[in-house]
């Protein structure tokens, strides 16, 4: 992924919807969110590189690797909401992208609960 051509578009697709808002505002959201996933497929791609090279690092050094999927299912859970919910923001709908980050820190404490856990236990095994 090189950021220039991610800037370039994220640049284009914003003048294209600026331009086109004046006149036709449902087709300028469109615009927006095709600018927005076109965007995020960049991102996609470099985040399989890093998490192929999260996984190497935690099988170097034995970590479980079901609390790695879980951070980055967190991790994931962050990125789409934010997305989601700054789409909904751009279209005025303010009150949807609250409840969206609401669900979605809901979700984050449901997934992280494991981890907690683990941690907690291993506090708890460390304490004599």
């Amino acid at each position: 992924m090189d950021i220039i051509q991610v800037v370039v578009i994220g640049i284009i697709g914003t003048i294209l919807t600026i331009m086109v808002k004046q006149y036709k505002p449902e087709i300028a959201a469109v615009l927006a969110l095709a600018t927005g996933i076109l965007i995020l497929f960049f991102g996609f791609s470099a985040l399989q590189s890093a998490l192929d090279r999260v996984f190497a690092i935690a099988n170097a050094y034995n970590i479980n690797t079901a609390y790695i999927g879980t951070v980055v299912r967190i991790i994931a859970i962050a990125y789409i909401c934010q997305f989601a919910s700054d789409l909904c923001r751009d279209s005025g709908q303010a009150a949807i992208a609250s409840k969206i980050e609401l669900c979605a820190k809901i979700l984050i404490l449901l997934y992280s609960l494991p981890v907690v856990e683990a941690l907690l236990s291993l506090v708890v095994s460390i304490l004599p």
